[in-house]
């Protein structure tokens, strides 16, 4: 079995699962500068850790920019990006699938291929996608079954998500179709050294209804991050222990503690712009939200929530990715946070190991925990004789900071605070 991933950005990650799990595996790119240097999420090394496996991979993995090369696998898996943080589209994936189906329709194939879109999709794109099928004279699920199955993946964890997903559905207009795509998953992820031992949940639908799922999921999270957060206003405004009392509520097995930390804005290139993308769908067929774009709005508003409590004129903002552990700065609220810092007038510098930034020498008169670094639970190195801490984190020692320091948390407020 030959298979094939189209774009190498996270797909890259599962080019890797895939050659580990032992199939000859072709990772497509038109752009020869991301052939050369594909984007390495931290979780690959997980796929490598044994050095079996870093053998299979390098194996059974070939990276190439050419769709001919491709014309010949059974499974074709489509992982190209649909756009940034701000706006969910699908034109990469039409051309995706446009250079691959005419170079079916010339060769065409003894055995019908799949042809599986990874690619987060608006509402409403399978639709565009059919008209490609006929735009290429490629009948759709007799020449190359079509099957849309949008990823559940976060950065950082890709190449785990991959194979231990939260839920997969296999959207198709015909159900053999989207029975073979799951067949195939399902080979895939028991194949996978990084298998947990439990298959996730897995369906079938129409592909609409496989967009919606994924939509809708992301929107359900972003929902309830930003509900975290507004009880937190009320936790800070009562000086009780937010992060306390979430974890009772989180504790609750219908609720989960996932996602119920009172923290910073949302953050990346999915949530933010998923729950938009679905707030259109609304728009577009005249139907009314009032949550949505009340979790939109909260969560533009979560943005600026640090801007009342900062003290002096000299910021130091920690973090410059949107979660630990990436590099990733698309749709990093920390970045946006210090861009309208800049603009009110105050001195902002940032920092962030990661990036492998010298560690700050001046003093500050506040400092802002965006992101749960390991290292920025030990503030002693930059602290100095700051005023205040802004921990959005809630992860800062309080002990490591300077006695004259006053600490904020978010979920809980100023320490020491007297309630109402």
């Amino acid at each position: 079995m030959k298979v094939a991933v189209i774009g190498l950005g996270v797909g890259y990650a599962l080019a890797c699962c895939l050659a580990e799990a032992g199939y000859n595996t072709l990772g497509l790119d038109i752009d020869p500068t991301i052939v050369a240097n594909p984007r390495r999420d931290p979780s690959i090394s997980a796929v490598t850790k044994a050095k079996s496996s870093k053998i299979r991979v390098e194996r059974n993995l070939r990276l190439t920019t050419s769709y001919d090369d491709i014309a010949n696998c059974t499974h074709v898996i489509v992982c190209v990006s649909t756009g940034d943080e701000k706006k969910l589209v699908l034109g990469h994936v039409e051309g995706a699938v446009h250079k691959y189906l005419t170079v079916i329709h010339a060769s065409k194939p003894e055995i019908t291929p799949l042809l599986m879109i990874y690619s987060t999709l608006p509402y409403g794109s399978s639709k565009k996608i059919r008209e490609v099928f006929k735009s290429t004279g490629v009948a759709i699920d007799r020449d190359v079954g079509y099957v849309h199955f949008p990823l559940m993946i976060a950065q950082g964890t890709t190449a785990n998500d991959f194979v231990n997903p939260p839920f997969v559905v296999f959207g198709s207009d015909s159900k053999v179709i989207a029975k073979k795509a799951m067949d195939f998953y399902k080979r895939f992820i028991k194949r996978s050294c990084l298998f947990t031992g439990k298959l996730p949940p897995m369906f079938i639908g129409t592909p609409e209804e496989a967009e919606l799922a994924k939509l809708c999921a992301n929107a359900f999270l972003t929902t309830k991050i930003g509900l975290a957060n507004e009880f937190g206003n009320l936790f800070e405004r009562l000086g009780m222990d937010g992060q306390k009392v979430m974890s009772v509520v989180g504790s609750d097995w219908r609720i989960g503690r996932k996602f119920t930390t009172p923290a910073y804005a949302v953050g990346g290139s999915c949530f933010p712009r998923d729950l938009k993308s679905l707030i259109e769908t609304y728009d577009q067929t005249g139907t009314r939200t009032k949550i949505l774009r009340a979790v939109d709005e909260a969560n533009a508003d979560r943005l600026n929530d640090p801007l009342d409590k900062i003290q002096g004129s000299k910021v130091l903002v920690l973090g410059k990715s949107y979660k630990p552990s990436i590099t990733e700065t698309k749709g990093s609220p920390s970045i946006a946070l210090a861009d309208a810092l800049k603009n009110k007038g105050y001195q902002v510098e940032m920092y962030d190991p990661k990036f492998g930034d010298p560690l700050p020498s001046r003093e500050y008169d506040t400092i802002i925990v965006t992101v749960t670094e390991p290292m920025f639970r030990n503030l002693q190195m930059l602290a100095g004789k700051c005023r205040v801490v802004l921990d959005y984190t809630s992860m800062v020692d309080q002990s490591t900071l300077p006695r004259t320091t006053r600490l904020w948390r978010a979920g809980s407020g100023w320490a020491n605070y007297d309630p109402l």
